[in-house]
């Protein structure tokens, strides 16, 4: 167990393109560290680079304190699990998960033992003497999982290895890789595009978007205190809806009508200098902060606004009311029991706690 310091880490092709730029990130002895962002936006790069399958540019990378910029994948002492498996389709699966100890010169009992704790953890026991191609997707994912486990190694560093399972099989696995990490207690730092994941998942979430790091909290935090407007618009299902708004007297002007907002927000964003001087903002409210008064009394302060429903999807527990405010699109999470209809206008309330707001030119967070 051992923590992975990334200091100031920047990564440069040829070309001049630049992939990571000036990347500092902690994970801490024992933690499990998700990088989650868009395609693109680097992620899968700085894990390589801490396997040492990407050399590094600039910057400093420490394994357990040490210094490892220039040491090869072998002599780092970590364990990759990759998106395609990447087993061995001739061995059997005590052979695969036994392979890097065998290739190491471990003396077979050792192998033996560790393979079949590792089948015992995994449930693959009953599986030892069969190849991958007569397994199913998850259980090539669990192989591949032993291979790692069995390693014993300082950091596991996990590249999307859920992302060739169904939905179904997804949901199950990320539940067994939360359980086996807190049981091995082995430091994990976790690459993934689903934000979802991400949040079930990590004890901490870096968010990554075009090379560079936006937002590292508690999965929590990311939800209820987006460091940005990109932040904000990427973690949640849906994501929270975001559109201008101008500050007035104590409050703001929406596409929702003017909504008051709680004095410690008013003062952090200017006051009544910056409504004197219209300054412009970003409004941020998260799709369950929407009431539909007709099932109840609205939050008190609560502003009630006049929307034309586009579409209504049902999942079963929620409704997702995708409406518009004043040609402003937004989504509203409702629950089962209201009469939001496709075509048919409704009335829906928000109170004025549920507002974030962002600053309309660097789209940081304007916090109380």
């Amino acid at each position: 167990m051992a923590e992975i310091e990334i200091r100031g880490v920047t990564k440069r092709y040829p070309d001049g393109t630049v992939a990571i730029r000036d990347l500092s990130l902690e994970v801490g002895a024992g933690e499990l560290m998700i990088l989650v962002g868009p395609s693109g936006c680097g992620k899968s790069t700085a894990l390589r680079m801490v396997a040492g399958l990407e050399p590094i540019t600039e910057g400093e990378l420490l394994i357990g304190g040490q210094l490892v910029n220039d040491r090869p994948p072998k002599e780092r002492d970590i364990a990759m699990v990759f998106q395609n498996y990447a087993l061995y389709p001739h061995m059997t699966v005590e052979r695969n998960m036994g392979f890097a100890l065998t290739v190491a010169k471990v003396p077979k009992a050792a192998v033996a033992e560790r393979v079949l704790e590792a089948a015992r953890i995994l449930d693959l026991e009953e599986h030892l003497g069969r190849r991958p191609g007569q397994l199913s997707g998850g259980q090539r994912q669990r192989v591949a999982m032993g291979r790692a486990i069995v390693r014993d190694p300082k950091a596991f560093l996990m590249d999307e290895p859920l992302s060739n399972l169904d939905a179904k099989l997804r949901v199950q696995m990320r539940v067994e890789i939360a359980q086996l990490q807190r049981r091995l207690g082995t430091t994990t730092l976790y690459v993934t595009h689903d934000q979802t994941e991400a949040m079930t998942l990590g004890d901490r979430v870096a968010v990554l978007r075009g090379g560079e790091l936006q937002q590292v909290a508690t999965p929590a935090q990311l939800y209820d205190t987006p460091a940005n407007v990109f932040v904000a618009g990427f973690i949640g299902s849906p994501p929270m809806n975001l559109f201008d708004g101008t500050l007035a007297d104590r409050a703001v002007d929406t596409p929702l009508g003017r909504l008051s907002l709680p004095e410690p927000l008013w003062a952090a964003a200017g006051g009544e200098a910056a409504a004197a001087a219209r300054r412009a903002v970003s409004v941020g409210i998260r799709p369950e902060s929407f009431a539909d008064p007709a099932l109840g009394a609205p939050p008190a302060g609560a502003v009630e606004a006049q929307l034309d429903v586009d579409l209504v999807e049902s999942v079963g527990s929620d409704l997702y009311v995708y409406a518009r405010a004043n040609a402003t699109a937004l989504v509203a999470r409702l629950p089962p029991a209201s009469a939001a209809a496709a075509g048919n206008p409704i009335r829906l309330a928000v109170a004025p706690a549920a507002v974030k707001l962002f600053d309309a030119e660097s789209g940081r967070a304007i916090r109380a």
